[in-house]
């Protein structure tokens, strides 16, 4: 239906009286079933009782009533009453809108794009919040849902039935640019948006954060541009890389193993194409370690990863009764994950390690030991996060389950469940909060080099590294994180944590510490510097990496 606006004027006078001044005496409304007399009244204001009849002023207050936009039809008439006139303004309602279609719209339901028309059924339709609704759709519902999408035919029936065709945008390209070292492919199959998909800015933000936690790169931007057809855009996947390889040698202090070297090469980005190599060979006053690794995070179409550890470790450390030994340890490790969904990894990972024990004690009375661990570990892992460094909202889970005993060829027999839950929170664009809980515990006869070890660096600072040990274990942390420029972050943190051997755990039996410290952003990696205090006093730390 075409609606139309029809403003006319029909004056009937009694006898010509052209000069004359006629008062008008009485204002009535015709035609109005549904629309109140009040709003319509409301629009009349130059024509006023006990005033002077002007045809202009009519014309004017006719001109109002149709902008109310209830209205395909407006007009009025003048009556002779005794004393003046009668002005008649009559109306024709536009039909009840009775029903409002959507055709077109495949990610937003009908309705969902209907309510943004401004019309509801069970009213009478109102044009001009029909037109209103018509022409800022578009952008709200963008801003809303973050879908593209325009009204392109609108049909109205005689009986109120609203049908609106919208066409929805589509991605006609995908490019990749700013990647110099990083394949177009490693970027790619993160995406979880293709070339004619529609434009839906929340695949769009998942996949550009896909791509960022690949740890390749230090910012990842859409970029959109006209495509070939009107509804249709080109993305452009904007990155800027940062430094993922390294080959590098030098000396310093470990709150763990006092002073120490290293010579390392390696590439968390080797050749371009996401996989991983470490050579790494440190050596110092209380370790000697060497380690090789290799990691393929797509293995296949599948999202298979693969990887491989192998290492030989030698370390000095004192046991629960202090007793200085050495602890060295050689073996090899190999996983296999698999996606279980958009957020969580399963992993499977079988490890093969001979264990040498070493005591230096000439008067103690234990002897040395030499045992070999088969294990096999499953492992779910989920993470939601924004940022693989600089996390603010999301959260990251861990659970484990590794399975060792004598049937996988082994000497040792024990299960040991971990889990690890870390949650964040963006306070704003530079302060967060961060928390996590940690626990496991075992079951068999879990070797005292096996125990989980709590106090340090990445447990409850202000505490030697293995202050507390046990068959089971319970940490929790909380840290503010604020930013003080772009490449430094300063951290206040409170610790929290123990482990029991052959007892059950004890929330009232729990190691406390506090303190504060730097993270600094450089081509080696986030270096962590931290300052915790404990029931005896503090200690520095120095380490790699946010602590969880």
């Amino acid at each position: 239906m075409r609606l139309l606006v029809l403003i006319c004027l029909i004056l009937i006078m009694a006898q010509p009286a052209a000069a004359a001044t006629i008062e008008i005496k009485d204002i009535v409304i015709e035609g109005n079933t549904q629309v109140e007399e009040e709003l319509i009244r409301g629009a009349i204001t130059q024509t006023q009782l006990g005033g002077p009849f002007s045809e202009e002023a009519v014309k004017a207050d006719l001109q109002s009533i149709a902008d109310l936009g209830f209205f395909q039809d407006v007009g009025a008439r003048l009556n002779e009453v005794p004393g003046g006139a009668q002005v008649i303004f009559r109306v024709v309602e536009n039909p009840t809108v009775r029903d409002v279609v959507v055709e077109g719209s495949t990610i937003l339901s009908s309705g969902e794009v209907a309510k943004y028309l401004g019309v509801e059924p069970g009213q009478v339709l109102n044009v001009l919040s029909l037109s209103e609704g018509l022409k800022g759709m578009a952008d709200q519902i963008f801003n809303d849902h973050g879908v593209a999408l325009r009204p392109a035919d609108l049909e109205i029936t005689d009986d109120g039935a609203i049908k609106l065709k919208v066409v929805e945008t589509r991605i006609a390209a995908i490019e990749i640019a700013g990647n110099e070292k990083t394949k177009d492919e490693v970027i790619r199959r993160e995406l979880r948006i293709k070339p004619g998909d529609i434009l839906e800015m929340s695949k769009v933000y998942e996949s550009l954060r896909r791509v960022l936690m690949l740890g390749y790169f230090d910012e990842v931007k859409p970029r959109f541009s006209d495509g070939p057809d009107p509804d249709q855009t080109v993305l452009t996947v904007q990155v800027t890389e940062r430094k993922t390889g390294s080959a590098h040698f030098g000396a310093g202090y470990s709150s763990v193993d006092g002073f120490i070297g290293y010579i390392e090469v390696a590439d968390k980005n080797f050749l371009g194409k996401g996989q991983e190599v470490n050579i790494r060979w440190e050596f110092g006053q209380n370790k000697n370690t060497y380690d090789l690794g290799f990691y393929e995070p797509h293995l296949d179409a599948k999202g298979t990863s693969f990887g491989f550890n192998v290492y030989n470790r030698a370390y000095k450390r004192t046991t629960l009764k202090d007793i200085d030994y050495t602890d060295r340890r050689t073996g090899g490790s190999l996983t296999l994950g698999r996606p279980l969904g958009d957020y969580t990894r399963g992993l499977v990972k079988f490890k093969l390690e001979n264990t040498r024990l070493e005591y230096e004690d000439a008067d103690t009375d234990l002897e040395d030991k030499e045992s070999s661990l088969r294990s096999v570990t499953l492992s779910a892992l989920t993470n939601t996060t924004d940022h693989p460094f600089y996390p603010s909202k999301g959260f990251k889970s861990r659970l484990s389950a590794e399975f060792a005993g004598k049937v996988l060829g082994g000497d040792e027999e024990f299960i040991k469940y971990e889990g690890d839950f870390a949650k964040y929170l963006g306070l704003s664009e530079k302060h967060t909060l961060a928390f996590r809980v940690s626990t496991g515990t075992s079951t068999g006869e879990l070797p005292e080099h096996e125990y989980f070890w709590v106090g340090g660096a990445d447990t409850v600072r202000g505490y030697k590294y293995g202050e507390s040990r046990g068959d089971k274990m319970l940490v929790i942390n909380g840290e503010y994180r604020f930013r003080l420029v772009d490449a430094v972050q300063g951290v206040v943190f409170m610790d929290f944590g123990n482990a029991w051997e052959d007892e059950s755990m004890d929330l009232t039996d729990l190691m406390r510490g506090y303190g504060a410290g730097i993270r600094l952003d450089t081509p080696l990696g986030i270096i962590r510097i931290d300052y915790g205090i404990g029931e005896d006093g503090g200690q520095t730390y120095f380490s790699f990496g946010q602590s969880f």
